[in-house]
């Protein structure tokens, strides 16, 4: 998958996880909002940006597709520390 296509991964993904649960949804868009103005990062990058050098960084580290990794950070198993695991990356 290319860079866009893993954004809209992504931004189905979230999507889909506030429709299911709209309170921890809305949490867990104010956590990353939160996590990504904490970050240093240039101040021209975006939100996804800041993600997806986590997420790079996580494929590479467990020897993964960044798709992979997208999908396990909102596996009923893990969306709960999704943000432990993107901060860790």
């Amino acid at each position: 998958m290319d860079e866009s296509e893993l954004k809209a991964l992504l931004d189905r993904k979230l999507r889909d996880f506030k429709e299911r649960d709209p309170i921890r949804g809305r949490l867990l868009e104010g956590e990353i909002a939160e996590w990504a103005s904490m970050v240093p990062a240039a101040p021209d990058d975006t939100v996804w940006e800041m993600l997806y050098s986590q997420i790079q960084s996580i494929a590479r580290r467990q020897k993964v597709s960044e798709e992979q990794v997208i999908n396990d950070l909102f596996d009923p198993g893990s969306v709960n520390s999704f943000m432990m695991l993107i901060q860790l990356a």
